[in-house]
């Protein structure tokens, strides 16, 4: 026999499988009371009331648009529209390092190689060095256009007289920028 009995009558103690079998009923209601309380406890403290919102509350509320990642994956844009208030875009690392904002709602462009931002809001485009922070705005532009896969950039500028323009040519790897005036 399995057990082995120590005493006389109804008070008997039994050892061996029954004894094996009483202690892992009373472990395994102990784990299930601990678990019950790790459980419950944590998710009845989690209660918040909820904030009521006003029309006041609406001015807060903005879309997200015009989601943009740059080639190499390092840089993502994206503007908030608003109803109520102007516009914002914003240029944000992907390795938590610098964010650039820029009030108003502008297109943006990455330059091929990921390095410059290539921003125009309202009659102003602006060349953001997005990893020296350097800032090139050229003033009155009416449009542009990048060449050779963003190693230039070709810029329509407004020219106050006879409704001409002046092309502004400038070089995104150095410091060579031609200019031609009249056109």
């Amino acid at each position: 026999m399995d057990t082995e009995s120590i005493g006389k009558g109804r008070g008997t103690l039994y050892y061996g499988r029954f004894a094996f079998y009483g202690q892992l009923v009373n472990q395994i209601g102990a784990f299930s009371f601990l678990f019950l309380m790790l459980v419950a406890c944590p998710l009845r403290g989690q209660v918040t009331s909820k904030k009521v919102l006003t029309p006041k509350d609406y001015h807060r509320w903005s879309t997200l648009e015009g989601i943009q990642i740059s080639n190499n994956g390092t840089w993502a844009s994206y503007s908030k529209q608003y109803d109520y208030g102007e516009d914002t875009l914003f240029i944000k690392s992907t390795a938590n390092g610098p964010q650039y904002v820029f009030p108003g709602n502008g297109k943006l462009e990455f330059t091929a190689n990921g390095r410059t931002a290539i921003i125009k809001l309202k009659s102003n485009l602006i060349l953001q060095d997005l990893y020296t922070g350097e800032v090139n705005q050229i003033n009155a532009c009416s449009g542009y256009e990048i060449l050779q896969n963003g190693k230039y950039i070709l810029v329509q500028k407004e020219n106050g007289s006879n409704n001409s323009f002046d092309l502004f040519i400038k070089c995104m790897d150095s410091e060579r920028q031609f200019f031609l005036s009249g056109l």
